[in-house]
């Protein structure tokens, strides 16, 4: 199963911390991911590797979750294909390697989901803001 990524470790506690350079970025355009994926291997842009407004890209990212000691971050705009990351339809997980990385990929769209479909109270209608504590 997707969600057996032994012996790595998964922790989903929130954090609210900025991205270093070395922190993995988790870009998407609807059902398509930015990645770089080779006869089933896939690999996610570090912060160092990803074109454009830096300052921009590290104040709008959000921390998602860590494995073992890696972070992700979700950024909150459209992915641009770079270099060797191109946009890839997320099924691409279902048979991608290594797998802590196909669970990552997957978990990541979820919560990109999540917090696209959370932007305004369905109470009121407000637009909602990011909480420093919890998510």
């Amino acid at each position: 199963m997707i969600q057996d990524i032994a012996p790595h470790t998964f922790s989903n506690a929130y954090s609210n911390r900025k991205p270093e350079t070395t922190d993995f970025a988790l870009c998407f355009n609807n059902r398509t991911v930015l990645l770089h994926e080779q006869n089933g291997a896939i690999r996610f842009p570090r912060f160092s590797e990803l074109r454009g407004d830096t300052d921009t890209l590290f104040q709008s990212a959000t921390y998602l979750f860590s494995i073992d000691d890696d972070r992700f971050y979700w950024i909150d705009r459209p992915a641009e294909e770079q270099g060797e990351f191109r946009l890839v339809d997320i099924s691409v997980f279902r048979k991608a390697f290594p797998r802590h990385s196909a669970f990552a990929g997957i978990t990541a769209y979820s919560l990109h989901k999540w917090y696209d479909n959370h932007r305004f109270c369905s109470h009121c209608g407000a637009k909602m803001s990011a909480h420093d504590k919890e998510r």
